[in-house]
């Protein structure tokens, strides 16, 4: 960076550096200068910046930048999920239907997005929506340990505890040091 300040991406990837290891305010002060430098071809940069403030828990934030992702790159995948996490996290469900809806007509094999998906129709009590969900990103991705929670949980809701005992094991199985 030092010998050459104005590449942005030496400074959006010494973000993505800083988010890995936790520093998160140090990692937004490097997305700034990337986006500083390069704010309409970086659109990953704001949504790595997005992500960060979602770690932060500054949802508003985190959704302002993601929006500015998608409106430069209206295929950004990632984004569609992330903003979509985001909105279940607000308990905003239709919004974050949308988006998960909109991540898996761009790529219908992604396992988490069809993961958090179930999250979402369990939120909406649309307990058999949730496990077919749950059932296809076990199916994409039978390692997914989140997979296995969240479709143990949807059966809770549904009284099946056998069910879930088993889906909690596979997961502990997956991730030994899971606290679910």
């Amino acid at each position: 960076i030092a010998l050459d300040p104005e590449r942005a991406w030496f400074y959006a990837q010494q973000g993505e550096n800083y988010r890995d290891i936790r520093q998160y305010e140090r990692a937004i002060e490097l997305y700034n200068q990337a986006l500083a430098l390069e704010p309409e071809s970086f659109f990953w940069a704001y949504g790595s910046r997005g992500y960060t403030y979602f770690r932060l828990r500054d949802y508003q934030r985190a959704i302002e930048d993601f929006n500015r992702a998608l409106e430069r790159a209206p295929t950004y995948v990632w984004g569609y999920g992330q903003r979509g996490r985001i909105y279940r996290h607000l308990n905003m469900l239709d919004k974050a239907l949308a988006d998960l809806n909109r991540t898996l007509e761009l790529d219908p094999t992604d396992a988490w997005a069809y993961s958090h998906r179930g999250l979402v129709y369990s939120g909406l009590h649309e307990y058999e929506l949730a496990l077919a969900d749950c059932n296809r990103a076990i199916e994409l991705n039978p390692l997914y340990p989140n997979a296995y929670s969240r479709r143990g949980s949807t059966y809770i809701d549904l009284g099946d505890l056998d069910r879930a005992a088993v889906d909690f094991a596979q997961n502990l199985k997956l991730v030994p040091d899971d606290t679910l």
